[in-house]
């Protein structure tokens, strides 16, 4: 998880650097290691863009930071769902 955890923080931090004024960038992880989402979002030098329940299917939510974590108990009558993390940003 380290290893992964400080490639995809290279990876954010250069992409956050080609986000050009008024661009967003979102940042998706299929992950339930905080240190690939939750951790990475923190250091983001961009304005957080929190994602709204409106945007959202109603059986899901976003945190109160605005990002957006799934597990595989979501759904679990349907067939679950991924765990995911997603938070946005814009420029």
């Amino acid at each position: 998880i380290a290893e992964l955890a400080e490639l995809q923080a290279a990876l954010l931090e250069r992409a956050a650097r080609w986000v050009k004024p008024g661009g967003r960038l979102v940042y998706a992880t299929c992950s339930l290691e905080p240190a690939e989402g939750e951790d990475q979002a923190a250091r983001v030098a961009l304005v957080p863009d929190p994602i709204r329940a409106d945007e959202l299917p109603a059986s899901l939510a976003p945190t109160s930071q605005g990002w957006l974590r799934t597990s595989p108990a979501i759904l679990a009558a349907a067939g679950g769902l991924d765990g995911f993390f997603i938070a946005r940003w814009r420029a």
